[in-house]
């Protein structure tokens, strides 16, 4: 891992993503583009760990600029951080000092870390965007709990169905979600893809669901 200082292309391109975020959206711009210039740029290889056991402990959020990242917990793979994703958001006031999961570098990465300090200044500072970051804490215990369901449902119908409730969204008298790569799908379920493949059809045949390609219907 090499760390380096941000340049101005790395700064506009971090602040787009944040911006784009709910918690920060209550932040001037000109706030975060200085909050960015104390911050700095980690780069890392292909298959290093940037986060988790082995590597230093550390109270910040990470913020993917380039490459993607794998996040797993032991074998189990739970999902894949990309360009303009975040991580750290949910531990950062933990007072536990462990790592609840790691991310490796699946390609060379450019991750920016930014400070807890630094965001304790920004949510002092700004109460609306402290009410978004509850806001977004609330919402990742109901995403987790609908994860843990999908992992403890006994069939695989059940774990697939438990987990596609959980990332769809409502779309008129159904919800709905897309699915770009079946392969991670079966890797993050634990199941093969001929296993997820049968319970697709188990789905649709119990009308629990209908497919267009990757974009899946759920019944209501």
């Amino acid at each position: 891992m090499k760390t380096i200082a941000l340049t101005n292309e790395d700064i506009a391109q971090a602040a787009g993503y944040l911006h784009a975020h709910s918690i920060w959206k209550a932040i001037p711009a000109d706030e975060l583009e200085q909050l960015l210039r104390q911050a700095r740029v980690s780069l890392y290889e292909k298959g290093e760990l940037i986060w988790g056991g082995g590597a230093e402990y550390r109270r910040a959020i990470g913020l993917v600029l380039a490459g993607e990242a794998q996040v797993k917990k032991e074998h189990l793979l739970l999902s894949v951080h990309r360009r303009g994703d975040y991580f750290g958001l949910v531990t950062l006031f933990n007072p536990c000092e462990y790592y609840t999961a790691d991310i490796a570098a699946l390609q060379p990465c450019r991750i920016v870390f930014i400070e807890k300090s630094a965001i304790e200044g920004l949510l002092d500072a700004h109460p609306a965007a402290a009410k978004e970051y509850i806001a977004y804490l609330s919402q990742r215990v109901y995403f987790l709990n609908g994860r843990l369901d999908a992992v403890t449902a006994g069939s695989a119908a059940g774990r697939l169905e438990s987990h596609l409730r959980s990332i769809a969204e409502p779309e008129g008298e159904s919800l709905v979600c897309e699915i770009s790569n079946f392969s991670a799908l079966a890797k993050t379920l634990s199941m093969g893809r001929a296993s997820l493949y049968r319970a697709l059809e188990a789905l649709a045949a119990q009308g629990v669901i209908a497919r267009e390609g990757g974009k899946i219907f759920v019944r209501k």
